[in-house]
């Protein structure tokens, strides 16, 4: 009996010591948190293992991926008290910058960021911030996209007191020392789709800016939605999907997380709200369309495309399908048919994959 509470003990032990060394680790090298993304590409291309694989190193970096604030929400904090003072506007960071600047008034543009923010008094959520009294300081997290830093700064300027100071905060690799150069406002152009005519809202930092994605012109040319159909296009960026089909006479929403592509789509398809994936999304449609994002930031990953995927079935009618394209490095093969009783590889060329599947 002693022999094994020993055992237990030098186990519990080591357990302790493994934790620290890994939470060590995370603290000093917050950017490696992002490497679970590879655990997911890995695991689309492996099938069973996908599970294995992301509940594993999920495991292993859950009790710190919450509590490690970005480094430069860790720089915010760090110089808290000189910030804070005037009126003070803060546009991205942690929740934890928000709580430190309290009474500042916190924007987000994305819906996931807003919903964890609901402790935070003065809080908002929208494609751009507008006010009617101006601030002291606006307080801006440098975006990774150079169209997003454009749009953020040109806002953040618009809200401030005449004199009033933009702080911006980002990394030295992601170009914050040239970052005051960019500038940059909404785009509307027309372009014909599949003999469809359509005008497109585009906003700097939403999928696609300026153009039409090659992926979605493949993905449109084979689509088959009878009019009067009931669709979804869930991860809607500047809403061309949404757009194209009702232009076919059917009746689509669109959704993302992002409250500029919302907004976007809100002008390209007429119809559009705000949604982490399928949270917000009530009822069932016909069909479920999309071109899945495949980033976060710089990292690629598929985790936003699976849980598309898995989620689909639950807002489906009964032989209802979804219709995918993805570039043809990302095999989505495995969770389709995990998810769909039949799944339909309609397209496949040296570059993009179109699936058709049905529940």
């Amino acid at each position: 009996m002693q022999e094994h509470q020993d055992t237990a003990a030098r186990g519990s032990a080591r357990d302790r010591a493994g934790d620290q060394r890994s939470g060590a680790a995370v603290r000093a090298q917050g950017e490696r948190l992002p490497r679970t993304g590879e655990a997911e590409r890995r695991g689309v291309r492996r099938g069973g293992a996908r599970d294995r694989a992301g509940v594993a190193e999920a495991a292993r970096f859950a009790r710190y991926a919450l509590s490690v604030p970005s480094a430069e929400s860790q720089l915010a904090l760090a110089n808290a008290s000189r910030i804070a003072g005037g009126r003070v506007l803060v546009v991205g960071f942690d929740t934890d910058v928000a709580r430190a600047l309290s009474p500042a008034t916190v924007f987000y543009q994305s819906w996931r960021a807003y919903r964890s923010s609901a402790d935070v008094d003065d809080v908002h959520f929208g494609p751009w911030f507008l006010s009617e009294q101006p601030y002291d300081m606006a307080l801006v997290e440098m975006p990774k996209e150079t169209e997003r830093l454009r749009m953020a700064l040109s806002m953040a300027r618009a809200s401030l007191v005449a004199g009033g100071r933009l702080v911006l905060i980002g990394r030295n690799d992601a170009g914050i020392k040239s970052a005051g150069r960019h500038l940059s406002e909404m785009t509307v152009f027309t372009d014909e789709i599949v003999g469809r005519a359509l005008e497109v809202h585009s906003f700097p930092g939403v999928f696609a800016h300026g153009r039409i994605d090659e992926g979605t012109r493949r993905l449109l040319a084979l689509l088959q939605v009878d009019s009067g159909a009931r669709a979804l296009d869930v991860g809607c960026g500047n809403g061309v999907i949404g757009g194209w089909l009702r232009k076919g006479g059917v009746s689509c929403d669109s959704c993302d997380v992002d409250a500029l592509a919302v907004e976007a789509a809100s002008r390209t398809a007429a119809s559009a709200f705000a949604s982490d994936v399928y949270s917000d999304v009530a009822g069932t449609y016909d069909v479920i369309v999309t071109n899945p994002p495949f980033h976060a930031g710089v990292r690629t990953t598929s985790a936003v495309a699976i849980r598309m995927i898995e989620g689909a079935p639950a807002h489906l009618e009964s032989g209802g399908e979804m219709w995918l394209v993805a570039n043809r490095f990302l095999d989505y093969l495995t969770p389709l048919r995990e998810a769909f009783a039949r799944v339909d590889v309609v397209h496949e060329d040296n570059k993009f994959r179109v699936y058709r599947t049905r529940r």
